[in-house]
């Protein structure tokens, strides 16, 4: 077993694994990390943020995206050494201890496909038919719309890598207007109660409540570092691809603690602990029919619909070319190793994509969690895949800025880099606090499916 054999710490080419190299700009790298879909993340998320932040969402996200800087920091000290195909994989595997790596990338890519390699084809699915149904009076099922998303992702991987960024960019430039002049028009008229940074002091809940609502607004971010498996393909990697997860960080920061604020300010104090942002299934259709006109609510889902999508591309082209240097490396079947000879992509990858996601539908389909909350099932389904694989990914977070400690101490020896080491115990302490705010007390049911599972095995 030969692990990351193919890696670089340089900017040169490596050799041949079926990938095309040095064929993604950087631009296309900046696509992928948009990729992290910041429309769909505040339209769809932001609700989840606010049941545990309530009225202080804008500040659990506004500390999230510190700790993500922190992050991307770190990523930066790993990304500016070590290349190649596997992401975090090749980052651990080099930057800490060859086991360590096995042990976050199995953790990394199981993340993924809970997210948006898997439970974002039924997020999609459930979208796409709630939309067709209420304004063409279409009604097909959500499976139906889910398999076509699986399938419209896997297609796209399939044909390239750059057709995938692309179709990223495109979405993210058309998606963010709307959202846009959702936050000025909430702004502008102040809500019920008025604009005030009140949103910003945690004495309207309280600290537990914040560091509860970290771990989901660190979900927003989750994706930014999926940049990294494209450094076998990127031009100049060593330096696109660090400076790409810098700028995709700073910009979705300043547009969801933007697009947060003006969520808070909207609905304001009507209900407690965010039960409002909810309730409301879509918060941002009813605050753009309140604040903007009854009729823009549809474009509001179109655009999340859209953005949605480019998430499980990009989701599905990270997880792919994980899977594919993890068979390279002899950890799983060689088979995910394949890659197409004529579109130069992990076919293998993504056939087990396929079948995956195929698997989660049908999951997602035969469940009944949502009947003890009086929610749908599928869109329960979607919050336990969505809360499973942002557990998992957050965990790697954190594999990652404890290794970034002695990446740290190596460049401080040679650099004097003294300052460095704040920035990566923030990125350190946001994980912490986000895993044991969410975690501490244990979720109550049905979202303790884990606890459950585990006592059942041992019963």
């Amino acid at each position: 077993m030969a692990l990351t054999s193919e890696s670089r710490s340089a900017d040169g080419d490596v050799s041949p694994t079926g990938l095309a190299p040095r064929s993604v700009s950087q631009w296309g790298t900046l696509g992928q990390t948009l990729a992290i879909g910041p429309i769909f993340s505040v339209g769809f998320l932001s609700g989840t943020v606010a049941v545990f932040a309530g009225i202080n969402t804008p500040l659990s996200v506004l500390l999230a995206a510190v700790g993500m800087l922190g992050l991307g920091y770190v990523l930066t000290l790993y990304g500016r050494r070590f290349t190649g195909a596997g992401a975090v994989y090749e980052y651990l595997v080099r930057g800490t201890h060859p086991s360590v790596g096995i042990v976050g990338a199995g953790t990394y890519v199981t993340g993924l496909l809970f997210l948006g390699a898997g439970g974002g084809f039924v997020a999609e699915g459930y979208l796409v038919d709630s939309l067709l149904a209420q304004e063409l009076s279409i009604r097909l099922g959500w499976c139906v719309w889910g398999l076509v998303a699986l399938s419209t992702a896997v297609a796209v991987n399939v044909i390239g890598v750059r057709i995938g960024v692309r179709v990223i960019v495109a979405t993210a430039a058309i998606s963010v207007v709307p959202f846009l002049v959702i936050a000025v028009a909430v702004i502008a008229d102040g809500g019920p109660d008025g604009n005030s940074i009140a949103v910003f002091d945690p004495a309207q809940t309280s600290w537990n409540s914040v560091f509860h609502g970290i771990l989901f607004a660190i979900a927003l971010f989750v994706g930014f570092e999926s940049v990294a498996v494209l450094g076998q393909e990127a031009t100049a990697p060593t330096r696109s691809i660090p400076t790409a997860m810098i700028i995709a960080i700073v910009s979705c920061a300043g547009f969801y603690v933007l697009v947060t604020y003006a969520g808070a300010i909207g609905f304001g104090k009507e209900a407690p602990a965010g039960d409002a942002w909810l309730a409301s299934g879509n918060p941002f259709v009813e605050l753009g029919q309140r604040y903007v006109g009854d009729g823009f609510g549809w474009i509001v889902n179109l655009t999340i619909v859209l953005d949605l999508l480019s998430v499980c591309i990009a989701f599905t082209l990270a997880a792919s070319r994980v899977l594919m240097t993890l068979a390279r490396d002899g950890l799983i079947p060689s088979a995910l190793c394949r890659t197409s000879r004529r579109f130069r992509t992990p076919i293998g990858g993504l056939a087990a994509i396929a079948a995956w996601g195929s698997i989660v539908i049908v999951w997602a389909g035969a469940t009944r969690y949502g009947d003890a909350v009086n929610t749908p099932a599928v869109l329960q389904a979607v919050f336990i895949l969505s809360a499973t694989g942002s557990y998992l990914i957050v965990f790697v977070y954190l594999l990652l800025a404890v290794g970034g400690l002695w990446l740290v101490r190596r460049e401080g020896e040679r650099r004097g880099s003294w300052w460095s080491l704040p920035i990566v115990l923030v990125a350190v302490a946001v994980p912490i606090l986000s895993l044991n705010g969410s975690l501490s007390p244990f979720p109550a049911p049905p979202n303790d499916i884990a606890r459950r599972l585990l006592e059942g095995s041992r019963g």
